[in-house]
């Protein structure tokens, strides 16, 4: 998929910079789901695979998702939990271009999420995910940067929709 091709050259680079997993993920339904990876290098990662798929509630990258959703799916992910906390932090995610998110989906991980847009909206959300003892503050600041470059590398490499310009 297109993608996967412009995106693999980016994780790989978001690896070698950050030593951490990096991974772009994909809204289907209301599930986020894991299209590619790279693995860290450390014996000690954090690692999604291709099809692993989480509630769009769950995670930095699944709130990625979720915020830039339509409304309409924001109503069904969030269902009896609409709560204006929640919504907060979803427009909080879209202000900020990026969610964080500590020991949501594994126990000591730290992950750092941007969106990846294209004209017509969100096409997947990219994200850098490590063990919480290597992700001090500099690194996240550091890591919070070189994710929102890398999404617009991706962005900016992708083909305009069908029928744009």
């Amino acid at each position: 998929e297109e993608l996967i091709r412009h995106a693999d050259p980016v994780l790989a680079m978001l690896v070698e910079e950050t030593g951490e997993t990096a991974v772009i993920s994909r809204r289907v339904g209301l599930s986020a789901v894991c299209l590619h990876q790279r693995q860290s290098p450390h014996p000690l990662r954090i690692a999604l695979e291709p099809g692993d798929a989480a509630p769009l509630t769950m995670g930095a990258v699944s709130r990625v998702l979720l915020a830039y959703a339509p409304a309409d799916i924001q109503d069904e992910a969030l269902g009896e939990a609409s709560d204006d906390a929640i919504r907060g932090e979803l427009a909080t995610i879209v202000a900020d271009g990026i969610a964080r998110g500590e020991n949501e989906f594994a126990s000591d991980a730290v992950a750092i999420a941007v969106p990846v847009m294209r004209e017509d909206g969100i096409v997947a959300a990219l994200a850098v995910i490590a063990p919480g003892a290597r992700a001090g503050l500099a690194w996240r600041r550091r890591v919070s940067r070189l994710v929102v470059e890398a999404a617009s590398a991706i962005s900016g490499s992708l083909r305009p929709p069908v029928g744009g310009a």
